[in-house]
């Protein structure tokens, strides 16, 4: 579709390394049923391909899928705000 202002931003835990290169709206999408920017963009360091999506109510990145030589990545993004409990183990 065009190019993507300089305000579209990769996930925080996203290890990009350099700079993203070539970022391109491809478009809208849903993940689970929410709707979504499609946003592709390079990283000519690995060399790495990468999608994310958007929600476009929150700006919160829902999906990000990573494709390079020999290794693939798809992280989802969920639960935002929800409650967290935390178990300790077990003492022996």
């Amino acid at each position: 579709m065009g190019e993507v202002s300089a305000g579209a931003v990769a996930p925080a835990d996203a290890d990009l390394g350099a700079a993203p290169d070539s970022a391109t709206l491809l478009g809208s999408g849903t993940v689970d049923g929410r709707p979504v920017w499609r946003i592709a963009f390079v990283d000519p360091s690995v060399p790495a391909w990468y999608t994310v999506s958007i929600d476009k109510r929150t700006s919160r990145t829902l999906a990000l899928e990573m494709t390079a030589a020999a290794h693939f990545m798809r992280q989802v993004y969920s639960g935002f705000d929800e409650p967290v409990s935390i178990v300790p183990p077990r003492s022996p």
